[in-house]
């Protein structure tokens, strides 16, 4: 797994969609990340401080992987950039 910059992931992002335009499919993940915390916590340990979440981005087409973090308040910015690079690179849906 490739960690990168906000910057640098959606790059990447945008590499991945022109070659999948041919063959293959772009897969885009978002997961919650608490670095050095459970992710899971027991009911016991309900106080998760919701200002230090962040957001896991993964990005897989074919073997090339990607992936960033990205602060709470940057996530609703970020996703309207991912979703730009991804509608600029697709050119055909199938329904």
């Amino acid at each position: 797994d490739l960690r990168l910059s906000n910057d640098a992931f959606l790059e990447k992002l945008s590499e991945m969609a022109k070659c999948a335009t041919t063959t293959g499919v772009v897969s885009v993940s978002f997961k919650r990340y608490n670095e050095g915390y459970n992710c899971f916590p027991s009911k016991k340990e309900q106080t998760v401080n919701i200002a230090n979440n962040k957001c896991l981005i993964r990005a897989v087409c074919k073997k090339a992987k990607a992936s960033t973090i990205v602060n709470a308040k940057d996530v609703a910015s970020f996703n309207t950039r991912i979703s730009a690079v991804l509608r600029g690179s697709i050119t055909y849906l199938e329904r």
